[in-house]
């Protein structure tokens, strides 16, 4: 998952197609960085974390990054670069540790922690160079969104996309 990195997809998966060896294959794993929540855990109106993404992506779409990646824009983005037999597969990525199913559930709870001890770090650059925000203003802003992340009553998600093609040796005998 570092397609965050990645400026243009379509670039990007067009060079990886063309320096593929036959029988070779490219998989590219994926968090859309929108966050959603389930009827049993909605995010209040005034959700601290929405504002958070909300102005994380402004900043991120200001650098020149795009966090909302979506299974059809890798599908589309792979299908013109010459991919042809592209697997999806969708999934959810919790926020916390609130799925039934348990390995949901540690992987929300390692979510979960990494974002409120990785907040701080992860928005700095963003808000303050980008945004330009007040260091002060930025750490309070924070403190709202780790206190509203610790809460258990949300029932939050990151989409998870998967994509996988895999390629014959009759795509090099051109």
């Amino acid at each position: 998952m570092s397609g965050h990195s990645i400026r243009h997809w379509p670039t990007y998966l067009r060079q990886c197609y063309a320096h593929l060896a036959p029988g070779g294959w490219v998989e590219a794993q994926e968090t859309s960085f929108l966050p959603h929540s389930l009827p049993s855990g909605p995010f209040p109106a005034d959700s601290h974390i929405l504002q958070w993404h909300a102005l994380f992506h402004a900043g991120m779409r200001a650098a020149g990054r795009d966090l909302c990646v979506t299974a059809q824009d890798i599908r589309i983005a792979m299908e013109e670069s010459g991919f042809i037999n592209i697997c999806v597969h969708e999934d959810v990525l919790p926020m916390g540790p609130w799925c039934s199913d348990n390995r949901l559930k540690e992987a929300g709870e390692l979510i979960k922690q990494s974002m409120i001890e990785g907040l701080g770090g992860v928005s700095c650059a963003v808000f303050t160079r980008i945004l330009g925000w007040e260091v002060l203003d930025l750490e309070l802003f924070l403190e709202k969104v780790r206190k509203e992340w610790r809460t258990k009553d949300i029932h939050g998600y990151w989409p998870l996309v998967g994509s996988r093609d895999v390629i014959f040796d009759a795509h090099f005998s051109k």
